[in-house]
């Protein structure tokens, strides 16, 4: 081992990130960017950054505490339960590898925050370039947008977190100053 310089390579070293994803609960949330992403071992993915602006994070925890009563518990147990806070950041990540699935999902979220129906014949002949434009011109940077976040059992018996998104409550300043 080299001990005068103990973080040789450091420099060329690949990062990795770890995005934190919704708990179940409903949110309001303003798109940070979208990025398609290769991944080593899952493949292709979509992955969509947003900030928290809206959470039932502070109505869940009231509702939990006082069914606790008397009973003593844990908070740190308990924050692991409730909802993202406000103000926060979390990812949706969707996998591309089994495109059925995955596409299904981009399908379906870019018809529920356009409000359109996913087989309307107009909506199908532009979805492919609105998602391509959503990652690479950011089209839908700054939006605010409900989802609601629920647990549902996989067929394996694993939990997998459903995200339901809403139609756009807001376009981003920078659509709205182009008005």
């Amino acid at each position: 081992m080299n001990t005068n310089n103990l973080f040789a390579g450091l420099k060329s070293a690949k990062t990795f990130e770890r995005g934190t994803f919704l708990k179940p609960g409903s949110y309001e949330v303003r798109v940070k960017r979208a990025i398609f992403k290769k991944t080593r071992t899952k493949g292709d993915a979509f992955i969509l950054e947003f900030t928290i602006e809206r959470s039932t994070y502070e109505v869940d925890k009231k509702k939990a505490i006082a069914a606790f009563g008397t009973n003593p518990f844990s908070m740190q147990e308990l924050e692991k339960l409730l909802p993202n806070q406000e103000g926060t950041t979390a990812s949706w990540y969707q996998s591309l590898q089994d495109l059925d699935i995955g596409f299904g999902a981009l399908k379906s979220f870019a018809a529920s925050i356009l409000g359109q129906k996913p087989e309307d014949p107009e909506f199908i002949e532009q979805v492919e370039g609105f998602m391509n434009a959503v990652v690479s011109e950011g089209v839908i940077n700054g939006i605010l947008i409900p989802v609601e976040a629920v647990m549902v059992k996989k067929k394996d018996g694993g939990d997998f977190t459903l995200h339901k998104w809403g139609t756009i409550i807001e376009e981003s300043a920078v659509a709205q100053a182009g008005q």
